[in-house]
């Protein structure tokens, strides 16, 4: 009885040794959420700041704001920089009024990954019109 009991204690233990995965960190592009601007309907004297939370697990190398005014204009790369709680802005300057913008954000990973929001960039872009609110407005009479 004894011998069944170690033996029994033996083949568990070599379940539990022989079991053991190393973890390793997760090795892909970073996630960035949260993504807006401010103000949300800027008008021609309006610096526009894009915002984006952007969270890796081996760290983040480089994230840029690419933007332009016209669907043939070539894109202007603006470095974001971070603040606090994995937040990172860049600026588009004020623009005339009825200016379309079209913009994406690029970032860029230790693990030399790369990722953009919105996903299909710069085929799919985030856009805004100077002087046009996207806000609905109701009114009451």
């Amino acid at each position: 009885m004894k011998i069944s009991h170690i033996s029994l204690l033996y083949f568990i233990s070599l379940l539990f040794l022989t079991s053991c995965v190393k973890d390793e960190i997760y090795n892909g592009p970073a996630a960035i959420e949260k993504v807006a601007i401010m103000p949300e309907a800027p008008k021609s004297t309006d610096d526009v700041v894009v915002t984006a939370e952007i969270t890796d697990l081996k760290g983040i190398t480089a994230v840029t704001l690419y933007y332009r005014t016209t669907s043939a204009g070539v894109f202007q790369p603006l470095a974001m920089k971070a603040s606090k709680d994995f937040i990172y802005s860049g600026t588009i300057p004020a623009l005339p009024m009825n200016t379309k913008v079209e913009y994406y954000i690029e970032a860029k990973n230790l693990g030399s990954f790369s990722t953009t929001s919105p996903l299909a960039a710069p085929v799919k872009l985030a856009n805004y019109t100077v002087g046009q609110s996207s806000v609905l407005k109701i009114y009451i009479n």
